[in-house]
């Protein structure tokens, strides 16, 4: 597609389309690419800024993306609605690839750029009949706009509120009140009709006075939508709520919008977060980069896709307390916890003095120590013949929604490595997976820059019959998080789709010598000469480009042939596994 043909309103609509392209969500010429699942690769693109200034951070596009997830692993097709076309769109439409998205627009110039460059889109025009000098006129007498059949008659899983103009009232932009009441309104008839358990509803640039009129008379006052708080960043901030049927039940009086609670009261406790004792979830992942309990090791984007994972899931079955399992205690630790406030927390750690020190500092988290085997110069025999490492009680019983593996140290020859403890988290997931106790299961491991971690994806991870990919998001240096969904549904293992493992990033010699790599050597796998499987991408378009087409194109580091999940499909064994205590 030549530039010429993409109008000069399409602020670069046209890259947002290459990258749609690659990154496998549809073609430009309106067909379907190969749709990997791999949603996560899309945010790296975000963040690497390889698509452009974009209106959303790759951490407010995660909040959004694991809401779509989350109806996903429950089974079904998901469906996202935004109201606001450009730079954004073709990405919502490839990490939305096997799902359904509909992008409402009232400004036709915008829109049939935004079509210009990506045929594919499902672009929907709207008018308005309010301005932002109206608010008071329709805050009176509310209207909903009205809305293309396709929308009006579906159940969205997600809606983001991005559009139209409201920046400048005295010129009399439309505002965001109107699309704001009929989203909720939507969401409302599904609910209420038992069409959907919970409908995720996004307003994007909330930060602003007549966005933060539109929470405080539409959002907050509804029976039905508890706030789930606001995230910063970027352009602008965005709020997050929940439609559901818990939503009565669990509302409270609202904290302004736009509040910043810290997740550590004085003193060091852990405290529930001013939102997080109402659900306002997203308040202590804002506050975890902005509070006093230390630089957190994981990115912003990062957390907010573990606790979005973790928060949507109980949203999708009616509101339940959440359960999550985390490898490693640090200063990220106090963040997970009031984020998960009202449900459980279990932290596993074998550093002995580094628990006594977090342990001291924040009594009210529930750590167990725990005890490894294997080592990094040793993780062969491990993959030659492993072992299930011994778990506490508190650990091994009970299925959790969402695993991280944060930990133990894996820099160094003679660190314990993640072998164990990845292996111990898929034993765990499989067994509530295969007994019909959890429909499905999240896993997020950190640090996939360095070697180890890569072949532990490829051999445990992309190996396993129940578990599918989805991608994995850039961090400092090697700190890179992929994650993965464990699910009966899943049968393909790593080559979800019918496709290859797609290929992992590798540090570069830079970066595996910033005190996250343990050696400059090869990845078990790699190309002579240390190569590995290629460069972290740099925030240049060429770059990640270059990147994403390899992600489509399939190429891979192949998993050695291995016996680690030989006849262990659940599927092929049936069910009854003995308590996982090794």
């Amino acid at each position: 597609m030549k530039a010429s043909r993409v109008p000069a309103a399409s602020w670069g609509a046209a890259g947002a389309a290459l990258f749609l392209l690659l990154a496998g969500g549809a073609s430009a010429s309106g067909t379907a690419a190969p749709c990997t699942g791999r949603w996560m690769d899309v945010l790296s693109g975000v963040a690497s800024g390889a698509t452009g200034e974009l209106s959303l951070t790759d951490a407010q596009m995660g909040i959004v993306a694991t809401a779509l997830a989350a109806a996903r692993h429950a089974g079904r097709r998901p469906r996202l609605v935004v109201f606001g076309a450009g730079y954004d769109s073709a990405l919502w439409a490839a990490i939305n690839c096997d799902g359904d998205t509909t992008i409402i627009e009232n400004d036709a110039e915008r829109a049939a750029a935004t079509r210009a460059a990506a045929p594919g889109l499902d672009i929907e025009l709207v008018s308005y009949r309010s301005d932002s000098r109206r608010a008071a006129e329709f805050y009176a007498a509310p209207w909903a706009v009205e809305l293309p059949h396709s929308v009006a008659g579906s159940c969205p899983d997600a809606v983001l509120i991005d559009s139209p103009a409201a920046y400048d009232p005295a010129h009399g932009f439309p505002g965001r009140f109107e699309p704001s009441y009929a989203a909720i309104a939507l969401a409302e008839r599904c609910v209420s009709a038992g069409r959907a358990t919970a409908v995720a509803l996004f307003l994007h640039d909330a930060q602003r006075p007549e966005e933060r009129e539109a929470i405080a008379r539409l959002f907050a006052p509804h029976p039905l939508v508890t706030s789930l708080g606001v995230l910063h960043g970027g352009s602008g901030s965005l709020a997050a709520f929940v439609l559901s049927t818990s939503g009565a039940a669990a509302a409270a009086p609202a904290a302004p919008a736009g509040a910043h609670p810290e997740a550590v009261a004085a003193g060091g406790q852990l405290a529930a977060a001013p939102g997080g004792a109402r659900g306002r979830w997203l308040d202590a992942v804002d506050a975890a980069h902005s509070g006093p309990s230390g630089r957190p090791q994981i990115s912003v984007a990062q957390l907010a896709l573990i606790a979005s994972s973790l928060k949507w899931a109980g949203a999708q079955d009616g509101g339940r307390p959440t359960r999550l399992l985390v490898w490693g205690v640090g200063h990220d630790s106090v963040a997970h916890a009031a984020i998960n406030a009202g449900g459980a927390t279990l932290f596993l750690e074998d550093n002995a003095e580094w628990l006594a020190k977090i342990s001291g500092a924040y009594p009210a988290l529930s750590i167990e120590q725990v005890a490894y085997r294997a080592t990094v110069a040793g993780a062969a025999a491990f993959f030659a013949a492993p072992w299930l490492m011994h778990l506490p009680a508190a650990a091994a019983e009970g299925c959790w929604d969402t695993i991280l593996i944060d930990a133990p140290a894996g820099y160094r020859p003679e660190h314990p490595g993640r072998v164990e403890a990845s292996y111990a988290a898929l034993r765990l997931a499989e067994a509530c997976v295969a007994s019909g106790r959890a429909a499905a299961v999240t896993l997020f491991l950190h640090d996939v820059g360095r070697p180890l971690e890569r072949e532990i994806m490829a051999r445990l991870f992309d190996a396993h019959p129940l578990v599918r990919p989805l991608g994995v998001v850039q961090g400092h240096g090697t700190r890179w998080l992929a994650g993965y969904v464990m699910s009966a549904a899943h049968g393909g293992g790593g080559a979800a789709h019918g496709a290859a493992p797609p290929r992992q990033p590798a540090p570069t010699a830079a970066a595996r010598h910033d005190g996250d790599g343990w050696s400059d050597r090869a990845a078990p796998g790699a190309a002579p000469g240390g190569a590995g499987c290629g460069a972290l991408p740099h925030p240049s378009l060429t770059t990640f480009l270059a990147f994403a087409l390899g992600v489509l194109a399939g190429l891979t580091m192949r998993a050695p042939a291995s016996r680690v999940w030989a006849a262990r499909s659940p599927t092929a064994r049936g069910v009854g596994y003995a308590p996982l205590r090794g």
